[in-house]
């Protein structure tokens, strides 16, 4: 079966990799779409985006970018043009067996996407964290034992199922996830109101070793997979935190580890910083305590506030209760638009660090 691949850069390579090593059998890339390139690319001829009504209407079209905004725009640009087979790469780590297809097991169906999909949303099951970063944009270091309430995070999640129409991909993360206790009690319920979305656990993995089975049960049973950033406590221990995974047949990514573990530390408290402005979290829209922002930094950014006594503007957190069944085309909208707070948003390279005992504000932003 002939597979044309969406995107001739890193995720495409991957895409055709995996189905060379493992699926070649069953599939074959003949080619790939690009809106900026011609030519060829592993040894595959690129048809620009131009040109793509040369292009059978019923061939299957694997879209594989990881920007999920795009994505879904690209989606819905293929079905104007006639494309209906069409699918998007989740760059899932999985173990291949015989039974295992890459369009069922690495792949998700587009074709109940429409205008009003979510592409992408964050919620924190706990905002503290065992690492506590220099520059983490969640803030994570800033809380310490605030309890979140279970009911209303699932009201939450319930919320926003029901202004969008489908939400591609949630990210469970905080804080540290593994640390909150009921984590399994989350995934299940999460998963009843998300039966088709891709959901990961972004963790450290420092807690991995020591979950119980029932907790690789749960996530295993429920088709979640887990992102571990390999930070360098991490990596001292990372085989036996895959050993771990794979010995309970978990999905899994590695973020891998950087000796030289480079940071970024994203505020200015000026808005006219000697540093130049960089988003890094453009796309991932968070939610909690019934509201919806378009990043992390924007949503926890009145916790820094409250500790540092400053006061970066928050403009731009908005109330999911402010928005109903049908509105999510609107909501996206504004997800988009810039806030006040991106001026305060800059790239400030800085080595990986965590914080000491006394947190500074210096630990997340600069001055000028």
């Amino acid at each position: 079966m002939n597979l044309i691949l969406y995107g001739a850069g890193k995720e495409g390579k991957h895409a055709n990799d995996i189905i060379n090593n493992f699926y070649k059998e069953k599939y074959n890339v003949e080619m790939f779409i690009d809106s900026n390139k011609e030519g060829s690319y592993c040894d595959k001829k690129i048809i620009n985006l131009k040109d793509i009504e040369s292009i059978n209407k019923n061939s299957i079209i694997v879209i594989t970018i990881d920007d999920l905004y795009a994505a879904a725009d690209i989606c819905f640009l293929l079905r104007a043009k006639g494309f209906e087979k069409i699918y998007y790469f989740l760059e899932l780590n999985v173990n291949h067996t015989e039974n295992s297809d890459f369009l069922k097991d690495e792949c998700m169906d587009t074709s109940q996407w429409d205008e009003c999909v979510l592409p992408h949303m964050e919620l924190h099951i706990v905002d503290k964290c065992n690492l506590k970063c220099k520059g983490c944009t969640h803030f994570s270091p800033l809380f310490d034992n605030e309890e979140l309430q279970f009911d209303d995070i699932i009201q939450d999640v319930l919320k926003v199922s029901k202004i969008f129409s489908t939400i591609i991909r949630l990210d469970i993360l905080g804080g540290e996830p593994f640390l909150n206790q009921d984590i399994t009690k989350y995934i299940t319920e999460i998963r009843k109101i998300l039966p088709t979305a891709s959901i990961d656990i972004f963790t450290n993995g420092l807690l991995i070793p020591t979950l119980s089975d029932k907790v690789f049960d749960c996530i295993r049973e429920n088709n979640l997979f887990i992102s571990v950033t390999e930070y360098k406590p991490t990596h001292v221990m990372i085989d036996k935190i895959i050993s771990r995974l794979t010995q309970h047949n978990i999905k899994y990514k590695i973020m891998p580890y950087d000796k030289r573990q480079m940071f970024n530390k994203p505020l200015s408290i000026s808005e006219n910083s000697k540093y130049p402005n960089l988003c890094i979290s453009n796309g991932c829209a968070t939610v909690a305590n019934g509201m919806i922002a378009r990043c992390p930094t924007l949503m926890y950014i009145n916790k820094f506030n409250e500790v540092f006594n400053t006061k970066l503007p928050n403009q731009g957190i908005m109330k999911l209760d402010d928005w109903s069944l049908g509105s999510g085309i609107e909501l996206l909208k504004k997800l988009k638009e810039e806030v006040p707070l991106c001026k305060h948003c800059i790239q400030c390279d800085m080595k990986w660090e965590v914080c000491e005992k006394e947190i500074k504000l210096e630990d997340f932003a600069v001055r000028d």
